[in-house]
């Protein structure tokens, strides 16, 4: 939890810049939450202070080494704000965090900077197409925790994870297949994984770039271990996109009625997720593989 000087702080520096309540609240919080944070009725989110800190142009590390307890760690913060707006697929925002905290001394600690250059790297590619570079960079942080690419961390598989997705994206589907495989391969070497997402990520992704190459049936093997391991850890992360990916892998081998219990498996799940824009684009897809 914050500490109790946050609400002190943010008080303070909102009188010494000459704002007023409505000012500093607006697109952030409400005046409501606003006057319960600097009363420390009611503790900011990380991402209200983020937003709370650039409008009191204050520097955000600052910010926390002044205001917050100990038990509150700023590199985490920072972590869980970049890994938010990727899950938004806001990497505008991404890339100003990361080119904040590029220098700061916090972010010198070698596996630290590897995460800011992976999130630099993929914020080049989605922004500006920049594939090229893109693609330097993440090499280049790996390389930066493991010159020999052995033994990967769960980091770094991470990291080789975007690589293949980059590729696929770029129309390279045998070259982000590899990595892909050899992200799995390493996942398979470490003693224990923290994150079973990371596993479904690779399975999701050489399940597209196999469908990319037409080979469907290999594909529909990916897609039902990532389907079981779901099942298996009680996840939702991609339970639609698989049954997606296997409705769209049976139409193309014309098994029409299997791709149908797929397509519909599918649009049920994201209508359960409240997803109702992925529910209507399988509906669409469905249309077009099997009409």
């Amino acid at each position: 939890m914050l500490g109790i000087n946050v609400g002190e702080m943010i008080k303070s520096l909102r009188l010494y810049k000459g704002l007023d309540l409505n000012q500093l609240a607006s697109d952030i919080c409400t005046v409501e939450e606003l006057e319960q944070f600097e009363r420390g009725e009611k503790y900011p989110g990380i991402e209200q202070i983020y937003l709370l800190t650039e409008r009191l142009n204050i520097n955000f590390n600052t910010f926390f080494n002044i205001s917050v307890t100990g038990v509150f760690d700023y590199k985490t913060a920072i972590y869980d704000l970049i890994n938010k707006y990727k899950r938004q697929r806001n990497y505008e925002a991404i890339f100003t965090i990361v080119q904040r905290e590029m220098e700061n001394p916090v972010f010198q600690e070698p596996s630290r900077k590897q995460f800011l250059l992976w999130h630099e790297g993929i914020c080049l590619f989605h922004l500006n197409g920049l594939r090229e570079e893109s693609l330097h960079i993440l090499k280049q942080a790996i390389r930066l925790t493991n010159e020999q690419l052995i033994s990967l961390t769960e980091q770094e598989i991470e990291i080789m994870i975007s690589i293949a997705i980059i590729e696929n994206l770029t129309g390279n589907p045998e070259t982000a297949e590899k990595y892909f495989k050899d992200a799995r391969e390493n996942v398979n070497n470490l003693p224990y994984l923290v994150d079973p997402k990371v596993e479904l990520r690779i399975l999701f992704g050489l399940s597209q770039t196999l469908t990319e190459q037409s080979k469907f049936k290999e594909s529909n093997l990916y897609s039902q271990q990532g389907i079981s391991i779901c099942i298996n850890n009680e996840l939702l992360y991609l339970f639609g996109e698989f049954h997606y990916q296997l409705g769209e892998n049976f139409s193309k081998l014309e098994e029409i009625e299997i791709a149908r219990k797929w397509f519909e498996k599918a649009i049920s799940i994201f209508t359960i997720q409240d997803n109702e824009k992925f529910a209507k684009l399988v509906k669409i897809e469905m249309e077009k593989f099997i009409s």
